[in-house]
């Protein structure tokens, strides 16, 4: 589907996101790669968005160091995990 150029695709993706909506629903599209993309996605109302535009795939370790998370060595089985 080649958004926004695509009218059949942009009502479709639309549909898709206010149907997501209605159910109260969080909806993300995957592979954007254009600003056009984004922004008819941002003007349908589309809550997040992945893809090339973004960022190119990378190997979980640059991941982890891009978000700044870190991975211990060893996991505890002991350890207990503490939610907001």
């Amino acid at each position: 589907m080649r958004l926004p150029a695509d009218r059949k695709g942009c009502t479709l993706v639309s549909t898709i996101i206010d149907l997501a909506h209605a159910f109260e629903m969080t909806t993300v599209a995957e592979g954007v790669e254009t600003q056009a993309q984004l922004e008819y996605l941002v003007r349908a109302g589309c809550d997040e968005s992945q893809g090339y535009l973004h960022s190119k795939p990378v190997p979980r370790e640059e991941f982890e160091r891009l978000m700044g998370f870190s991975r211990p060595d060893t996991v505890n089985p002991n350890a207990t995990v503490q939610t907001r």
